[in-house]
């Protein structure tokens, strides 16, 4: 039986958070690590048939150690791939003070391949980016 996107999304096993450097001209980057690259490029394959660049919003719920994480379809206003993972907080930071709310950035999936992380790239080798339409973040941490 194939797996579903839904249930690919909630392998990802953590979150990298691109923003760019200064002077730089790289997009800002989003990208999950998977622990199977298989299945990262099932859901890789499967985002970038189904959704179209700017449909998608990311939604993030940051509490201490986890960040929990889904996508807000806009043009249906669906959400779906609610799924948790751990991310670094020095990169969290990073990103949302260079990257605001409202700008666009590349949604990327990866594996881990002997700790490192690596960005996957479609089976037919056509390179097809994913941009996402922004992020809403919300802390659910006390202050």
């Amino acid at each position: 039986m194939a797996m579903t996107l839904h249930e690919a999304l909630n392998t990802i096993t953590n979150v990298q958070f691109d923003a760019p450097r200064q002077g730089k001209s790289e997009p800002p980057t989003l990208i999950f690590a998977f622990a199977d690259k298989a299945v990262g490029h099932l859901a890789y394959e499967q985002m970038i048939k189904t959704f179209k660049n700017d449909e998608l919003r990311l939604q993030l719920y940051q509490d201490y150690d986890e960040l929990m994480v889904s996508f807000h379809h806009l043009p249906s206003n669906e959400y779906f791939g609610h799924f948790t993972v751990k991310y670094n907080k020095k990169e969290i930071e990073e990103f949302t003070t260079n990257v605001k709310p409202n700008d666009k950035f590349v949604l990327a999936f990866g594996f881990v391949d002997q700790s490192s992380r690596m960005v996957i790239t479609p089976a037919d080798e056509k390179f097809t980016i994913l941009l996402l339409n922004g992020y809403d973040m919300k802390n659910l941490s006390p202050a």
